[in-house]
């Protein structure tokens, strides 16, 4: 039996996570609690690869923007094959009762820029946007297309960071875009299409590919801001969701 456990255990305790933040404000907490950490850059994107409690890290700084998002994620699997993905960052709410520092994990991730409109010469009616799933179609094993309405989070990563953050985290939809929207109707309209709770830019495209490459996919945010409620854009809020990371990684 003993030879057994010594045999079955590595696979678990060294699994590789990566950890994407789009903007310095959204890493740099985690990169400074790495050990024995070296500096990857691949074309414009920077990976940081140590350890955190013991537990080998990649810390990848995707920059803003759904394309930026699938590029540096498409690198980090090719380049230092994670086991795990989590995309997490700040999100702003766009329904009300999400305050400032509340941590929501993606349940059903959309791209709220894939859409299409009927045909008008004269005029702009974003009422009229209906999602478009073409963009986000992959091939599955038979080379088929496998078309997608939106993306999720892996089940049993959800549940577990659930169960290993503090009470009151909440399974949302969540819209990516690139857009900084403070449109009220826009978000709303969000909302409404999508059930969404939060916006942002990177986790679809980031889901999308760990999707495309069969790498289990967890997408976290922390609330910075809540126009609906006048709650103002705060990114150092960042800092919070990192330290909370860092508390439970070696749990993961």
């Amino acid at each position: 039996m003993r030879k057994l456990l010594i045999l079955l255990i590595p696979s678990f305790i060294f699994a590789r996570i990566l950890i994407q933040g789009a903007m310095p404000i959204e890493i740099d907490t985690l990169v400074n609690a790495m050990n024995d950490k070296k500096v990857v850059k691949i074309g414009s994107y920077i990976f940081y690869e140590g350890k955190i409690k013991g537990r080998d890290i990649v810390v990848s700084r995707t920059l803003i923007g759904l394309v930026n998002a699938s590029a540096a994620t498409t690198l980090g699997i090719t380049y230092f094959k994670p086991d795990i993905i989590i995309n997490q960052g700040t999100a702003g709410a766009i329904v009300e009762g999400l305050k400032l520092g509340d941590i929501v994990v993606g349940d059903r991730i959309y791209n709220a820029n894939s859409y299409k409109t009927p045909k008008s010469l004269y005029t702009i009616n974003p009422l009229a946007k209906e999602p478009m799933i073409a963009p986000l179609t992959l091939l599955d094993t038979n080379n088929e297309d496998l078309k997608n309405e939106y993306f999720t989070s892996d089940e049993t990563l959800v549940n577990k960071f659930i169960s290993l953050a503090p009470k009151g985290v909440l399974k949302v939809n969540i819209a990516s875009a690139d857009a900084f929207n403070k449109e009220i109707l826009m978000l709303h309209l969000w909302n409404k299409t999508y059930n969404a709770s939060v916006e942002e830019m990177e986790s679809v495209a980031a889901a999308q590919v760990a999707k495309a490459f069969n790498v289990p996919f967890l997408a976290i945010r922390i609330v910075s801001d809540n126009l609906i409620e006048d709650i103002d854009y705060t990114p150092s809020i960042a800092i919070k969701l990192q330290e909370l990371l860092i508390k439970i990684i070696d749990k993961f």
